[in-house]
């Protein structure tokens, strides 16, 4: 038999599940010096690949593997939690959101009820879709990633099992390669999609799963000396931090600049036992008390980010944030007292409770997010007079023609004018168009409002995306093509509202 033995609890885990949690909340929370946290759900892959790949195979020599008991796992770890926050922010978004913010909501219910929220979130990150920070359940999209896998791979390892441990080895490696490949080549041609879809995140939980296998003759960490291990330890450790403080919104990711935390984790899992420096680092207290309550807390801690931003009409104080992210533990602690302890339990919930109480409020949920998109974002919840206030500008930046790849253009004031004014910029000029539409118009003249995918001044670029060598030679020719159009002989005043 190939594989050594059933698996033990390991306590390190939960603190490096702490490491990967804490950094992500104080990234979404806007604190700086931790503008690389994102890198913490990259840790979370490996995790989660590294785990799920030893339990099948920890109850595959056992004989005790079923897929059916597989996915009541899944069920009971995941969807209790998740379906508690998703109703708290009901309430929320249909007192706060306008009727385009509770559209988009309502496509997020539907989406995380069907665990493809990351497609909804790679096919939404158009210019004019609800700003990030803002979307109570944009952290689901991780989720979305981890759900589609966990629907193939429990299979690819049933069959590939009869096969030994070197096929199985052989076939994880070629599939993160692939993966890893994949998400590489995308940064430059479609970042957003190698950001957000499976494929190309796949490399990631592929990694950890290969770990599991490779260690399932012989513990790895038992073949080298106590030094080693100390050193590749704390090597991972440097590995996983460094990028939160050195990487930020700009740098192109995942593909290669996800390897540090990813290569990080799995040396920290595969060296920083509980007798190395590392391993007491994440096994002290406080750790292991975050790390077991993680998964709530990443859950948490985006919708009250969100939320803050949405009532408030400027942004809020910073130090909200971080009352916020105190506020989202100890809220995370009593879901996971309440909630995750109770429906892990099987004395308390059968499997046919955990597959009713799973499908039941999904429907539900998919019902009222149906409804919200259906309805256009409810905009009766108002009174007539309120509602004449949300009715949309004359026209839309989506209706504006494409004068050419890199620029759209709508015209403003008398249409048979030369145009005397231009107006650059993103929501912010739309917003004001039609004011300066009447101004024009009462003043006999005519101008344009132009809009590219880039920062209308030369040389700054939008750090809300990743920044790739594809995008800035994008945004140079845009840039390039705008000074051509403003620089008509009839144009007088330029005007950038951003």
């Amino acid at each position: 038999m190939w594989y050594q033995k059933i698996r033990t609890h390991r306590p390190e885990i939960d603190g490096l599940r702490a490491l990967a949690v804490l950094p992500v909340i104080l990234f979404h929370g806007g604190f700086a010096l931790f503008s690389g946290g994102y890198v913490g759900v990259d840790v979370f892959f490996v995790i989660s690949g590294f785990l799920i790949t030893s339990i099948i195979l920890d109850e595959r020599i056992a004989g005790i593997f079923s897929i059916a008991g597989f996915y009541e796992r899944r069920a009971r770890r995941i969807l209790p939690a998740l379906f508690f926050v998703m109703l708290a922010c009901i309430p929320v978004a249909w007192i706060w959101m306008l009727p385009q913010e509770l559209g988009s909501f309502g496509q997020s219910l539907v989406a995380v009820s069907l665990f493809v929220s990351n497609m909804l979130f790679w096919r939404t990150s158009g210019y004019f879709d609800l700003a990030a920070d803002q979307k109570p359940l944009l952290h689901t999209w991780s989720l979305g990633v981890e759900e589609q896998f966990y629907l193939v791979f429990p299979l690819l390892i049933a069959f590939l099992w009869r096969f030994g441990t070197r096929r199985l080895l052989t076939i994880l490696a070629a599939g993160s390669l692939v993966s890893f490949l994949a998400s590489d080549w995308m940064l430059s041609k479609h970042a957003v999609g190698s950001f957000f879809l499976a494929p190309a995140r796949a490399w990631e939980l592929f990694a950890g799963s290969l770990l599991a296998a490779a260690e399932a003759p012989v513990a790895l960490h038992e073949i080298v000396s106590k030094r080693m291990r100390e050193g590749l330890g704390a090597i991972g450790l440097a590995l996983i931090l460094t990028p939160v403080f050195v990487y930020g919104p700009s740098t192109p990711f995942p593909g290669r600049y996800a390897l540090p935390p990813v290569l990080g984790t799995l040396l920290v899992l595969t060296f920083a036992s509980a007798q190395t420096r590392v391993g007491r680092l994440l096994t002290m207290r406080a750790m292991l008390w975050l790390g077991g309550i993680s998964y709530s807390a990443y859950l948490w801690h985006q919708p009250l980010f969100a939320f803050a931003r949405l009532i408030s009409a400027n942004r809020p104080a910073q130090w909200l944030f971080g009352l916020l992210a105190i506020v989202g533990l100890g809220v995370a602690h009593l879901s996971w007292w309440f909630i995750e302890c109770p429906f892990r339990d099987r004395k308390n919930w059968s499997r046919r409770a955990i597959l009713f109480w799973s499908v039941l409020p999904s429907l539900v949920f998919i019902g009222i997010g149906t409804g919200m998109i259906v309805t256009k974002g409810m905009p009766n919840r108002w009174s007539q007079n309120v509602q004449s206030l949300l009715v949309p500008a004359k026209s839309t930046i989506e209706e504006c023609p494409k004068i050419n790849p890199w620029l759209r253009a709508c015209r403003l004031g008398v249409l048979n004018r030369p145009a005397s004014v231009v107006l650059l910029g993103d929501s912010h000029a739309f917003a004001i168009a039609p004011a300066l539409d009447e101004a024009l118009i009462k003043e006999d003249k005519a101008g344009y409002l132009v809009h590219t995918d880039c920062f209308p001044i030369t040389g700054m670029f939008d750090s809300r995306g990743p920044l790739t060598a594809q995008s800035r030679s994008n945004c140079a020719e845009a840039d390039r093509r705008l000074r051509e159009f403003v620089r008509q002989p009839s144009v007088t005043r330029v005007i950038i509202a951003i």
